[in-house]
């Protein structure tokens, strides 16, 4: 496996996703949405009547990094692997073509950008949270919690949502049935697969 072509495919298609108008709006979202949820309940200007506790130093990393593992699976759910509908339809990997590339590279560097591009957005959003905690919000701040969660729950869930993503859009030539799959399997792992064996198909574990 070629690494320099893997990183070419991922530059190019890291470029094509931030142009997406979905994934603008929908990170804006994301990012603005739990942005909120910690200012309206963890922060001084909580509402009362969604107490909070946060004497626990690894509350607020803990509560920011599974709200964001769920967001960046539904994100994920409409970019990832959009390039096997895309590119057939406008023509927009000639630059690719010009040049050998391998589907094991192609497809590697294509899931690849979308993996950086979370990860990205998830550091963005946990300096953004940890500015807020440590003026806003009435709790122990730990820059050690933040990168232990990033570790242990954030990334592996990025890395295995997105290769699922990927892999049933390849299968599933139907985009709309491909999302419809996606979307059932999201909600299914918040609501139901948390209480089958002993959650270990639920990616937020």
């Amino acid at each position: 496996m070629n690494f320099r072509d893997i990183n070419l495919v991922a530059g190019y298609e890291r470029k094509m996703t931030t142009r997406n108008f979905v994934f603008v709006f929908l990170t804006f979202l994301l990012v603005s949405g739990i942005l909120s949820f910690h200012v309206f309940v963890h922060s001084y200007w909580s509402v009362d009547s969604y107490a909070f506790r946060m004497d626990i130093p690894s509350a607020i990393p803990s509560t920011n990094a599974y709200i964001f593992c769920v967001f960046q699976a539904f994100l994920a759910t409409f970019i990832a692997g959009d390039f096997i509908k895309r590119e057939p339809s406008r023509n927009t990997n000639e630059a690719l073509l010009s040049r050998p590339v391998g589907n094991a590279e192609y497809v590697t560097g294509k899931g690849l950008a979308i993996v950086e591009l979370v990860v990205m957005l998830d550091i963005v959003l946990m300096v953004l949270t940890g500015i807020l905690h440590v003026f806003a919000i009435d709790s122990v701040f730990s820059p050690s919690l933040y990168l232990f969660y990033f570790l242990a729950l954030t990334l592996p869930a990025i890395l295995f949502t997105t290769a699922l993503i990927v892999c049933v859009k390849m299968f599933i030539r139907s985009r709309v049935l491909a999302l419809l799959v996606l979307l059932f399997y999201l909600w299914a792992s918040l609501t139901l697969l948390p209480f089958l064996a002993h959650g270990i198909t639920d990616f937020t574990a």
